[in-house]
């Protein structure tokens, strides 16, 4: 089953729909495609500002996990670090992408 996860922003009123469960960091919010999907495949990273407004700073796609879904996801110092991998430590892969600044 799929579930929907949004955001919603009062002072204009607009609804922003997440791929994924968010994970909220500080003053981000990493969502990444769920695995009801053939294979993840892409992430959303979102700014909350000190005003109050969420923005969209990045989506990208996570295909270089190939087929492997992400296991762990964190957002540490402007980059996301993922952990791709299978069950046993020997068929993990890890990947970091670097944040815009806002």
């Amino acid at each position: 089953m799929q579930n929907y996860y949004y955001l919603y922003n009062n002072k204009n009123n607009k609804l922003d729909t997440l791929i994924g469960e968010p994970k909220i960091f500080n003053n981000n919010i990493l969502s990444i495609e769920k695995e009801y999907t053939d294979y993840q495949e892409i992430i959303q990273i979102w700014n909350i500002q000190n005003n109050g407004d969420i923005k969209k700073n990045k989506e990208f796609s996570i295909k270089y996990c190939r087929n492997w879904s992400v296991s762990n996801a964190y957002i540490h110092d402007n980059k996301v670090f993922l952990e791709c991998g299978g069950n046993s430590s020997a068929k993990r892969e890890y990947f970091y992408i670097k944040l815009n600044k806002i």
